[in-house]
């Protein structure tokens, strides 16, 4: 390979991270300089947006640069088809070396994610929690830090060849709710705030809930919460960077920062991601650090995370795959001032109520969303067989062992055995989301209202059926490539569903 092909790639991806909270986005809080350094010296693409604001479907999309109709992804439990090739599979029969360290459950190698890594590591330890641990002291962790993170990558960088390139995928979780910064942090940024809104998962279900509708002052603590998660990421970033120096890697490296969705701060007294196609969830930052001649760049033109595979394929001066829905970036990278005529597609199945499932496509101006269609409904399974009596057994057991806690572990081994509270709140969330989503379309005039607060659907009913053929288009067009539908194992989805519910998904 030429000089440019051997360039070694880091992929940093933060979950649930919103664009509007970096410098180089437009924030003035001074929580992201690192990022934004990198910002100023690559290139910066304003309009990203993925295809999907659950994690499994967008990062299976920027993995195989397909739609999730085409990879087989859809819902948190699906498992990546065979039959589509991957952005590490690539690399590697290129002679790379391949790792990436997973920061939360719902990415472990289960869900066919580890495809082409030498190293994938999703192994969580307990004295590694992010804090989400349910109310069980007990339960298994399923995140971790961005520091534990950052070790693990460090830990296998430094045993690599020298001789060849490497790919490193680094999942960073600290900007997934709950939101609790570091002490460093809170004590260089005091507040006064002395309301609810402690960034808790509690707290995010009683908004889900319709109990506690946030206010300004609410959603601005919220958003300073989550600053100080981002910032901490930051800090480890640079961390990861200096290493990287320190091993003389830094000099030859493509560097890419994005996310894999947005979030929901309290805003239109909604919490959380996964269950709306409005851009707080689906707009997500890309930059791409690197690039000779192309430092300072903004291109303001849409673009789909499905395009992220090609664009960097090209980068790297590997051929990319046949069959790609997306399509290289680079171009607009060298001319910011293309004329842009890009159409993208998202979808959520993430609510368990079909009625609550949505499809949506945009252009520059309009954006329209919309129930799914009955014949294209999925319907995630609330328990696979069995499930209810394993966790009954379970719960049963670390009563009898643990003195601490029996009180709570009781409550939930009857709430589990005759449906009970935790069952109860998430049929009230799916009725709450039914009546904020209703049965009607929505469509928006993005470039008028960014923040999609007025429905036109009705006042302009030829846009509507214009961006309905638009969305019929990519309904119709996008077929799967693999003839069976791949699946969890009874146990593996068991586990799967413990960890949604543990992180509020279900």
């Amino acid at each position: 390979m030429a000089e440019l092909e051997r360039r070694n790639l880091l992929i940093l991806l933060p979950d649930a991270l919103r664009p509007d909270q970096l410098g180089c986005y437009g924030s003035t809080r001074g929580n992201s300089p690192v990022v934004d350094r990198l910002a100023a010296e690559g290139i910066v693409f304003e309009n990203a947006f993925t295809v999907s604001p659950v994690t499994n479907v967008s990062v299976s999309t920027l993995f195989t640069g397909c739609l999730p109709k085409v990879h087989g992804v859809r819902l948190h439990t699906s498992v990546l088809a065979r039959g589509v090739p991957t952005l590490a599979e690539r690399l590697r029969a290129e002679g790379y070396q391949t790792g990436a360290v997973i920061s939360c459950a719902t990415m472990d190698r289960s869900r066919g994610l580890d495809r082409g890594f030498d190293f994938y590591d999703d192994a969580f330890g307990p004295e590694e929690p992010k804090g989400i641990k349910g109310a069980d002291p007990d339960e298994r962790t399923i995140s971790r830090h961005a520091g534990t993170a950052v070790s693990l990558a460090l830990q296998w960088l430094r045993g690599l060849d020298p001789g060849r390139p490497f790919f490193l995928f680094l999942h960073l979780f600290d900007t997934h709710s709950p939101y609790d910064p570091p002490r460093d942090w809170r004590e260089s940024h005091p507040t006064a705030y002395a309301g609810r809104a402690d960034g808790s998962e509690k707290e995010g279900l009683a908004i889900k809930l319709g109990e506690f509708v946030p206010g300004p002052e609410d959603i601005a603590h919220l958003n300073y919460l989550y600053g100080g998660e981002l910032n901490h990421t930051d800090r480890q970033v640079a961390r990861l960077l200096s290493a990287l120096s320190d091993l003389g890697r830094a000099e030859n490296l493509l560097t890419v920062f994005t996310a894999d969705h947005g979030v929901h701060l309290g805003e239109r007294g909604v919490w959380g991601s996964g269950r709306r196609l409005y851009d707080r969830e689906l707009r997500v930052p890309l930059v791409l650090h690197g690039l000779p001649g192309l430092a300072g760049r903004r291109v303001s033109t849409l673009v789909p995370n499905t395009d992220v595979m090609p664009t960097l394929l090209e980068a790297l001066g590997c051929a990319a795959p046949a069959g790609l829905n997306g399509r290289s970036r680079l171009a607009e990278a060298r001319n910011p001032d293309a004329a842009d005529d890009t159409v993208i597609y998202a979808e959520t199945f993430m609510p368990a109520a079909p009625e609550n499932q949505r499809l949506a496509v945009r252009n520059r101006r309009w954006k329209l969303i919309t129930p799914v269609p009955p014949e294209e409904r999925a319907v995630l399974l609330s328990r696979p067989p069995g499930e209810t009596w394993q966790r009954i057994r379970r719960l049963l057991y670390r009563l009898w062992h643990n003195r601490k806690g029996r009180k709570e572990q009781f409550r939930r081994a009857l709430d589990v055995l005759f449906g009970g509270r935790e069952k109860d709140a998430y049929r009230r969330i799916e009725d709450r989301d039914r009546q904020l989503l209703g049965s009607e379309p929505e469509l928006y005039d993005v470039r008028n209202d960014p923040g999609e607060e007025k429905n036109v659907y009705a006042a302009r009913p030829r846009v509507a059926r214009l961006m309905a053929n638009e969305l019929a288009f990519f309904s119709s067009r996008y077929i799967r490539r693999s003839s069976a539908a791949e699946q969890l194992s009874p146990e593996q989805l068991r586990e799967a569903n413990e960890v949604l519910r543990q992180l509020g998904y279900k």
